[in-house]
Protein backbone atom coordinates (compact mmCIF):
# COMPACT_ATOMS: atom_id res chain seq x y z
CA UNK A 1 0.00 0.00 0.00
CA UNK A 2 2.70 2.70 1.21
CA UNK A 3 4.71 1.21 -1.68
CA UNK A 4 2.03 1.77 -4.21
CA UNK A 5 1.28 5.57 -2.92
CA UNK A 6 5.36 6.72 -3.08
CA UNK A 7 5.36 5.05 -6.72
CA UNK A 8 1.89 7.79 -7.73
CA UNK A 9 4.05 10.00 -6.30
CA UNK A 10 6.91 9.71 -7.41
CA UNK A 11 5.80 10.05 -11.09
CA UNK A 12 4.32 13.87 -11.10
CA UNK A 13 7.95 14.39 -9.84
CA UNK A 14 9.58 12.53 -13.16
CA UNK A 15 6.96 14.61 -15.38
CA UNK A 16 7.98 17.77 -13.59
CA UNK A 17 11.56 17.05 -14.26
CA UNK A 18 11.05 16.28 -18.07
CA UNK A 19 8.88 19.50 -18.22
CA UNK A 20 11.68 21.96 -16.71
CA UNK A 21 14.08 21.21 -18.98
CA UNK A 22 11.93 21.19 -22.19
CA UNK A 23 10.54 25.10 -21.07
CA UNK A 24 13.93 26.43 -20.98
CA UNK A 25 14.92 25.16 -24.67
CA UNK A 26 11.54 26.26 -25.86
CA UNK A 27 12.33 29.90 -24.17
CA UNK A 28 16.00 29.63 -25.33
CA UNK A 29 14.77 28.19 -29.21
CA UNK A 30 12.67 31.47 -29.37
CA UNK A 31 14.96 34.11 -28.04
CA UNK A 32 17.33 32.53 -30.02
CA UNK A 33 15.23 32.87 -33.10
CA UNK A 34 14.62 36.34 -32.62
CA UNK A 35 18.16 37.12 -32.23
CA UNK A 36 18.90 35.50 -35.40
CA UNK A 37 16.42 38.20 -36.91
CA UNK A 38 17.41 40.92 -35.03
CA UNK A 39 21.15 40.69 -36.42
CA UNK A 40 20.32 40.37 -39.87
CA UNK A 41 18.40 43.77 -39.14
CA UNK A 42 20.91 45.62 -37.71
CA UNK A 43 23.38 44.44 -40.79
CA UNK A 44 20.69 45.69 -42.71
CA UNK A 45 20.52 48.89 -41.44
CA UNK A 46 24.45 49.10 -40.44
CA UNK A 47 23.04 49.54 -36.22
CA UNK A 48 26.20 48.66 -34.54
CA UNK A 49 25.74 45.01 -35.80
CA UNK A 50 29.06 43.78 -34.11
CA UNK A 51 28.04 45.15 -30.70
CA UNK A 52 24.63 44.00 -30.73
CA UNK A 53 25.84 40.88 -30.97
CA UNK A 54 28.02 41.07 -28.18
CA UNK A 55 24.89 42.29 -26.18
CA UNK A 56 22.81 39.37 -27.73
CA UNK A 57 25.49 36.72 -26.41
CA UNK A 58 26.14 38.79 -23.06
CA UNK A 59 22.12 38.86 -22.47
CA UNK A 60 22.15 34.63 -23.36
CA UNK A 61 24.63 34.14 -20.52
CA UNK A 62 23.23 35.93 -18.02
CA UNK A 63 19.38 34.94 -18.50
CA UNK A 64 20.55 31.51 -19.03
CA UNK A 65 22.42 31.20 -16.16
CA UNK A 66 19.65 32.81 -13.65
CA UNK A 67 17.36 29.76 -15.16
CA UNK A 68 19.90 27.72 -13.86
CA UNK A 69 21.19 29.15 -10.85
CA UNK A 70 18.11 30.72 -8.92
CA UNK A 71 16.90 27.20 -6.83
CA UNK A 72 13.34 27.91 -7.59
CA UNK A 73 12.77 26.88 -11.11
CA UNK A 74 9.27 29.09 -11.15
CA UNK A 75 11.55 32.12 -10.10
CA UNK A 76 13.99 31.98 -12.35
CA UNK A 77 12.48 30.84 -15.57
CA UNK A 78 10.79 34.04 -15.72
CA UNK A 79 13.27 36.51 -14.30
CA UNK A 80 15.67 34.82 -17.50
CA UNK A 81 13.31 35.43 -19.93
CA UNK A 82 12.52 38.69 -18.63
CA UNK A 83 16.23 39.33 -18.99
CA UNK A 84 15.94 37.86 -22.50
CA UNK A 85 12.73 39.62 -23.55
CA UNK A 86 14.69 43.01 -22.07
CA UNK A 87 17.71 43.12 -23.99
CA UNK A 88 15.19 42.66 -27.22
CA UNK A 89 13.18 46.08 -26.21
CA UNK A 90 16.24 47.22 -25.96
CA UNK A 91 17.94 46.66 -29.29
CA UNK A 92 14.16 47.37 -30.76
CA UNK A 93 13.70 51.10 -29.39
CA UNK A 94 17.69 51.69 -29.89
CA UNK A 95 16.72 50.69 -33.83
CA UNK A 96 13.95 52.74 -33.88
CA UNK A 97 15.72 55.99 -33.19
CA UNK A 98 18.25 55.07 -36.03
CA UNK A 99 15.69 54.09 -38.96
CA UNK A 100 13.16 56.37 -41.07
CA UNK A 101 9.98 56.62 -39.61
CA UNK A 102 8.57 53.88 -42.20
CA UNK A 103 10.54 51.51 -40.99
CA UNK A 104 10.45 51.64 -37.16
CA UNK A 105 8.62 48.39 -35.63
CA UNK A 106 5.94 48.42 -33.52
CA UNK A 107 3.73 45.54 -32.11
CA UNK A 108 1.70 44.89 -34.74
CA UNK A 109 3.91 45.90 -37.25
CA UNK A 110 6.10 43.18 -36.17
CA UNK A 111 3.37 40.56 -36.25
CA UNK A 112 2.24 41.25 -39.39
CA UNK A 113 5.48 40.99 -41.12
CA UNK A 114 5.96 37.67 -39.38
CA UNK A 115 2.70 36.42 -41.01
CA UNK A 116 3.61 37.96 -44.45
CA UNK A 117 7.47 37.01 -44.29
CA UNK A 118 5.33 32.99 -43.37
CA UNK A 119 3.34 33.89 -46.95
CA UNK A 120 6.40 34.25 -48.86
CA UNK A 121 8.18 31.67 -48.22
CA UNK A 122 5.58 29.26 -48.92
CA UNK A 123 5.13 31.47 -52.51
CA UNK A 124 8.25 31.22 -53.49
CA UNK A 125 8.01 27.58 -52.39
CA UNK A 126 5.29 26.95 -55.00
CA UNK A 127 5.97 29.28 -57.31
CA UNK A 128 9.51 27.67 -58.08
CA UNK A 129 8.33 24.54 -58.35
CA UNK A 130 6.05 25.60 -60.73
CA UNK A 131 8.49 27.51 -62.60
CA UNK A 132 11.23 23.95 -62.76
CA UNK A 133 10.95 22.77 -66.36
CA UNK A 134 12.57 19.45 -67.62
CA UNK A 135 13.78 19.36 -70.55
CA UNK A 136 15.31 16.00 -73.28
CA UNK A 137 18.34 16.49 -75.23
CA UNK A 138 16.77 18.19 -77.92
CA UNK A 139 15.12 21.03 -75.04
CA UNK A 140 12.04 19.55 -75.82
CA UNK A 141 9.58 20.15 -72.53
CA UNK A 142 8.70 16.90 -70.51
CA UNK A 143 6.04 16.36 -68.32
CA UNK A 144 7.04 16.92 -64.40
CA UNK A 145 6.51 14.13 -62.54
CA UNK A 146 4.38 13.50 -59.63
CA UNK A 147 1.88 11.08 -57.94
CA UNK A 148 3.06 7.79 -58.57
CA UNK A 149 5.15 8.43 -61.05
CA UNK A 150 8.49 6.61 -59.82
CA UNK A 151 10.69 9.87 -60.99
CA UNK A 152 9.00 11.85 -58.55
CA UNK A 153 10.82 11.44 -55.52
CA UNK A 154 14.11 12.22 -57.33
CA UNK A 155 12.27 15.55 -58.72
CA UNK A 156 11.13 16.20 -55.23
CA UNK A 157 14.65 16.01 -54.36
CA UNK A 158 15.75 18.37 -56.41
CA UNK A 159 13.13 20.81 -55.89
CA UNK A 160 14.16 20.85 -52.73
CA UNK A 161 17.92 21.65 -53.24
CA UNK A 162 16.49 24.68 -55.61
CA UNK A 163 14.39 26.09 -53.00
CA UNK A 164 17.32 25.89 -50.82
CA UNK A 165 19.52 27.74 -52.73
CA UNK A 166 17.98 29.99 -55.35
CA UNK A 167 16.48 32.35 -52.73
CA UNK A 168 20.05 32.44 -51.29
CA UNK A 169 21.55 33.45 -54.62
CA UNK A 170 23.67 30.39 -55.62
CA UNK A 171 25.69 30.65 -58.10
CA UNK A 172 26.86 26.71 -58.75
CA UNK A 173 24.91 23.87 -57.57
CA UNK A 174 27.67 20.88 -57.50
CA UNK A 175 25.80 16.86 -57.10
CA UNK A 176 28.32 14.25 -57.57
CA UNK A 177 26.93 10.33 -57.70
CA UNK A 178 29.17 7.42 -58.30
CA UNK A 179 29.56 4.06 -56.81
CA UNK A 180 30.05 4.24 -53.08
CA UNK A 181 27.82 7.82 -52.16
CA UNK A 182 26.40 10.81 -53.56
CA UNK A 183 26.87 14.32 -52.69
CA UNK A 184 24.83 17.28 -53.15
CA UNK A 185 26.49 20.87 -52.74
CA UNK A 186 25.19 24.50 -53.34
CA UNK A 187 27.73 27.27 -53.36
CA UNK A 188 26.87 30.44 -52.13
CA UNK A 189 28.60 33.64 -51.81
CA UNK A 190 31.82 31.51 -52.14
CA UNK A 191 30.81 28.90 -49.36
CA UNK A 192 29.97 25.32 -49.97
CA UNK A 193 26.94 24.56 -48.34
CA UNK A 194 26.62 20.28 -48.31
CA UNK A 195 22.77 19.53 -48.58
CA UNK A 196 21.64 15.91 -46.81
CA UNK A 197 22.98 13.27 -48.83
CA UNK A 198 20.20 11.24 -50.90
CA UNK A 199 20.00 7.32 -51.14
CA UNK A 200 22.29 6.00 -53.73
CA UNK A 201 19.36 4.30 -55.72
CA UNK A 202 17.78 7.70 -55.53
CA UNK A 203 20.68 9.73 -57.15
CA UNK A 204 20.91 7.06 -59.80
Amino acid sequence: MFQLIAQLEAQPLILMSIAKPVLMLVVLGLWAWIVGRLDKDAGYFYIKQKEWAFGHLGAGIVGFGVMLLVPIFWVGLPLGALILAGEVFAYITFRNGQVPEKERWSGMKILKGLQEEGKKKKGEKAKLRADVKLMDKHEALLDIPHGEDPRTPAFDLFSNMLVFAVPRGADQLEMTVDAEKSTFVARIDGIRYPQEAPEKDLSV
